[in-house]
This record gives C-alpha cells, sequence and structure tokens, in this order.
C-alpha cells in the first residue's frame, strides 16, 4: 500500500489511548517521576506493548509541528539562500541554549567547587594545621556531597526535556517528508525516491533525537577549559598548564584522522543522489 491509499484508507482507525497521567501531575511528581508508577507496574506484570502506551501530548503532536515548521520554512523559501537550519533555530535555538545555559552552570559550578572542597577537607587532616575548624571541615565534607549530588538531580530532567525538543525536530522533519512525498507525482521521475524518504526518516532525521543534548559542548568546552584552567594554574602552577597542553595536543590528531574520513563520507553522500524532500 502506497503513502496515498495508506492516508485514504477508511479501515485503518488511530488506537485509543489513555490519557498521559503527566498533564495532570503535580510539581514532585513531574520530579521524582512518580507518574509513571502505574506504567512501572505493568512491566513488572508482563511485557509492555503498544496498547499499554500512554496519549501522545498535544505538544508533540505531528500535525501542530508540521504545520509550524511549514509555515517558518515558506518565510525562509523567500530569501535567496534558504536554510533548514535557520528554522529550527528560529523555533528551538532560544530554547535549547536557555536550557544548556542552566544545566553547563551548575554543573561547570560543581565541578569547580568539588575539588576545592576536597582540597580543604584534606588539608583539615593535615598534621599540625590550626587554620581550618571543625565545623568548617563539616562544611567541605557538605560541599563534596551537595556537588554530587546537584548535577544527578538535574542531568535526568535536563536530558529528558532537551531530548524532547530534538524528538519534536525529527516528528517535524518526517512530516514534511511524507508530505512533500506524497505531492511528487509519477511524471516527476521519481525512481528509487521511496528507499531514499524512507532512509531520510529512519536513518538521518533520527541524528536529532541526541543532537539537541550536546550541541551546547561546542560552547561549553572551551568556557570550562579557561576557568578550570585558571584554577589548575593557581593550585599547581606551570606543571598543570603542562598537563592541559598534553591533553589538548590530541585535539589536531583526531581531526586529522577525522579529516582523512571526509572524502569517503562526501562521496557517499554525492552517490545517494537524494531529493530535496523538504
Amino acid at each position: 500500500m502506497n503513502p496515498t491509499q495508506y492516508a485514504q484508507d477508511p479501515s485503518i482507525h488511530e488506537m485509543r489511548r489513555e490519557e498521559n497521567p503527566v498533564t495532570k501531575a503535580n510539581g514532585l511528581s513531574r520530579y521524582t517521576f512518580w507518574w509513571l508508577r502505574n506504567l512501572f507496574q505493568t512491566g513488572l506484570k508482563r511485557p509492555i506493548d503498544e496498547a499499554d502506551i500512554y496519549e501522545t501530548l498535544s505538544a508533540h503532536q505531528s500535525e501542530q509541528l508540521s504545520y509550524q515548521f511549514e509555515d517558518r520554512w515558506k518565510l525562509e523559501l523567500k530569501k535567496d539562500r534558504p536554510s533548514f537550519l535557520r528554522v529550527i533555530v528560529a523555533i528551538y535555538g532560544w530554547t535549547i541554549l536557555a536550557n544548556g545555559f542552566m544545566y553547563t552552570t551548575i554543573d561547570s559550578f560543581s565541578r569547580i567547587v568539588q575539588p576545592l572542597c576536597l582540597g580543604g577537607l584534606v588539608s583539615y587532616f593535615a598534621p599540625g594545621q590550626t587554620t581550618i575548624s571543625k565545623i568548617e571541615a563539616y562544611y567541605y565534607a557538605g560541599g563534596i556531597v551537595a556537588c554530587s549530588f546537584v548535577p544527578v538531580a538535574v542531568f535526568h530532567h535536563f536530558i529528558l526535556y532537551i531530548f524532547q525538543i530534538g524528538m519534536k525536530i525529527r516528528v517535524a522533519c518526517c512530516s514534511l517528508l511524507y508530505k512533500k512525498a506524497l505531492r511528487i507525482t509519477k511524471a516527476a521521475g521519481t525512481d528509487g525516491l521511496t528507499g531514499q524518504v524512507i532512509n531520510l526518516m529512519s536513518n538521518d532525521v533520527a541524528k536529532f533525537d541526541t543532537a539537541t543534548g550536546f550541541v551546547h559542548d561546542i560552547w561549553k568546552g572551551p568556557i570550562e577549559l579557561v576557568v578550570l584552567g585558571w584554577f589548575i594554574y593557581r593550585e599547581i602552577g606551570v606543571a598543570g598548564l603542562i598537563g592541559i597542553a598534553f591533553l589538548l595536543s590530541f585535539i589536531p590528531l583526531q581531526g586529522k584522522m577525522e579529516w582523512r574520513e571526509t572524502p569517503k563520507l562526501f562521496t557517499l553522500t554525492q552517490s545517494s543522489k537524494r531529493p530535496h524532500t523538504v
């Protein structure tokens, strides 16, 4: 059955699912994932099947997402050099940046403070020291525990939210590809188009799911390098900078190895001759 027949077949009905409990969950339930307890209990009794999955959230509906991206894409087509990346940035750019900035601030702060607290705690047990009191040692110990707990408490919710944004981008792209495939006629020369569209929807578009979770590392890495490098220099001196330089020396080596693979990837990309399906 081709896509047009599938869309028009009245015998195919949408499966009715249970309402997603996250819509009525309070803040504590959302944070602890308590709203998933019924699904977990079902999974303990038997394997979870498709009928057990909750109803899709309205914000995740493909119809809504595709219209949003389609409207933006029509505006982008009016420019001299349209770019789908600009469409993604216009819709979700600030959201991804804001969430990445908040998590990076918490994570980087914990990474910096934890070794400082550890150093203060170790100094307390040095023979003959009198500068650090017992209560300060407790503070240092509490700081070590807090710096280990806080990033973990935030990380999973950050990843869940940021991966949902990646999923929205993937769903919107798949919807646009599907709409485009329905509009293309046989007269347009569509030999092998079905396989190419399936390849795009199953392989290429899937990269969006995880890309949003790590794209902030592009700007996070250099900032952490400068800040941590300053602290290492203050505590150790020039020897610490030598260690950092040794680690950085591997970057050109990795870049050279990737550069060798670039011509092969370019050849494979060109040989696919994929149509402009967006």
